[in-house]
């Protein structure tokens, strides 16, 4: 068995989470806002910490680790989607095109 392997799930569905969150931003045309992206990504970071704090009511303990891992898998897919989000097209003039 992988030791802390569970922060690799956490890590790896936030990710997934908040990569699928900004394809869909990319698929509506909002994607090329940073700002919007990194609003986003803030707020799955929220999610992250709810979800945490929630599970002391539920039978579970929280786990700062846990929510560290949350938080990088969010940072890492809002990072990517950075690096990969749609820019303008430009005309031969060097105008933007819609």
């Amino acid at each position: 068995m992988v030791p802390h392997a569970d922060k690799i799930v956490h890590f790896g569905l936030y990710f997934v989470l908040a990569a699928l969150g900004g394809r869909h931003l990319f698929a509506t045309g909002r994607g090329r806002s940073l700002a919007l992206l990194l609003t986003w990504a803030a707020v799955y970071a929220a999610y992250g910490t709810v979800d945490e704090w929630l599970q002391q009511f539920v039978g579970r303990t929280m786990s700062t680790g846990d929510w560290l891992a949350d938080l990088t898998g969010v940072a890492a897919a809002t990072v990517v989607l950075t690096l990969r989000r749609p820019t303008p097209a430009l005309s031969e003039h060097g105008e933007k095109v819609r």
